[in-house]
């Protein structure tokens, strides 16, 4: 079994990967352009409500919860090169609508949403599948490496593309700006669908019946006290993320007043922290321990939770930048860390499942807090919220502190 505490001296990452990383950065760089785009044509053409687009939000992570447990099962037999390529186009497609509806005059917010809902469910099928295809690209002595450069290369995405966003979304309108997603979508999709390495699938004839293939990923995760702390917390913090998320364009556009521009500034902080993270997860797991180096990120998360809300107008919206690096910086380094362990220890027939296990219960988290957040938005205020999400995040650390994963000092 490979472990995190091994210290590679020489990475080898192939033409395989390295072809995976460029698909990677176009879909991510289309994607932080319509994670600009999106809640800015609901909030301004659409005049939608906190709680509006606390929906829109919990459609597009919505179906972790709906299929997550089927889609592990239904990945572990399929081809997963064959999966992620097709996801992609098929998201791509869905996008597209966007624009093409808005041409028409016929766009609506329900549209969004069930957009949000399928292009959510591909990405499902996309995440299960790419995470379990990564191990077969990369030896298992590398994969915090090359988790470290695909989530390096994700928030550099991060820092540009939120900002060229903004501009896009000024300069043509936003339903133009979703277009260039739609297209980054189908650029990955046919590089996904050229790389040479096919992974190894279990035979027809010993596949389980589709209820014990699931009961097998859920046990592997919940029997395991290190694997069920980390979904339990990954759960807890993408909760507070969602919440904040959602009513992050309504608080710089409404309570701000900041323009769509700077907008898009302002969010590319986030990328500039997750780069640093990004950077820094591999170098701190090596140089002190890879348990140091979670706790580091624990630790992070919530001096930026606590920055958000203290922005004001003008100057004072610095702020928010500010928050915004560290919290992503930090849940970066926690993200490449216990990420890379997961796949190095996990069976190979048990990958997808795995992904799909912990991925149901982290990613469903995301809907339910986009819409506590919207809602409390709505009644108590979004600054107001922003406080209470904050304190959310400081909890998180110290829970954990009272138990054996704080303790841990090697993943392994």
């Amino acid at each position: 079994m490979a472990t995190l505490a091994e210290k590679p001296h020489v990475v080898r990452l192939g033409p395989a990967f390295h072809r995976f990383w460029l698909s990677d950065t176009v879909s991510m760089a289309g994607t932080q352009i319509s994670a600009v785009a999106l809640p800015v044509i609901a909030v301004t053409q659409l005049n939608a409500s906190a709680s509006e687009v606390g929906v829109l939000v919990a459609a597009e992570e919505g179906a972790w919860l709906l299929i997550g447990l089927l889609a592990g099962a239904w990945v572990d037999q399929w081809s997963k090169r064959r999966v992620v390529a097709w996801t992609d186009a098929g998201r791509g497609l869905l996008l597209a609508s966007i624009p093409l509806a808005w041409w028409l005059g016929i766009l609506t917010m329900s549209q969004l949403w069930v957009v949000g809902l399928l292009v959510g469910a591909l990405t499902v099928f996309f995440t299960i599948a790419y995470q379990a295809y990564l191990p077969s690209l990369v030896p298992h002595e590398d994969l915090v490496d090359a988790n470290a450069r695909l989530a390096t290369s994700q928030a550099t995405t991060s820092v540009a593309g939120p900002g060229l966003g903004g501009v896009l979304v000024q300069a043509l309108t936003a339903p133009v700006a979703i277009l260039f997603d739609a297209v980054s979508f189908m650029a990955s999709a046919l590089l996904l669908g050229s790389l040479p390495v096919e992974e190894r699938r279990p035979k027809p004839e010993v596949r389980q019946p589709l209820r014990e293939q699931i009961g097998e990923g859920l046990r592997y995760v919940f029997a395991d006290p290190v694997l069920r702390a980390l979904t339990g917390t990954g759960a807890a913090l993408n909760f507070c993320v969602a919440a904040q998320h959602t009513l992050v364009t309504v608080f710089l556009l409404r309570v701000l007043n900041v323009s769509t521009g700077v907008l898009g500034l302002l969010l590319a902080f986030t990328g500039v922290g997750g780069v640093a993270g990004g950077l820094l997860a591999s170098r701190l797991a090596r140089r002190l321990s890879s348990g140091t180096a979670v706790r580091i990120g624990l630790v992070l998360g919530p001096v930026g939770g606590l920055c958000v809300p203290l922005a004001e107008p003008g100057w004072w919206a610095s702020l928010f930048a500010i928050g915004a690096a560290f919290l992503a910086g930090g849940i970066a380094i926690f993200n490449v860390i216990t990420g890379a362990w997961r796949q190095a220890s996990c069976p190979p027939e048990l990958l997808g499942r795995m992904v799909a296990s912990t991925r149901t219960v982290t990613w469903g988290a995301l809907p339910v807090g986009a819409l506590v957040g919207g809602s409390l938005g709505d009644a108590v205020g979004v600054r107001t919220t922003l406080v209470l999400i904050a304190f959310g995040f400081v909890l998180i650390p110290c829970v954990l502190a009272t138990t054996r994963l704080w303790r841990i000092r090697e993943f392994e």
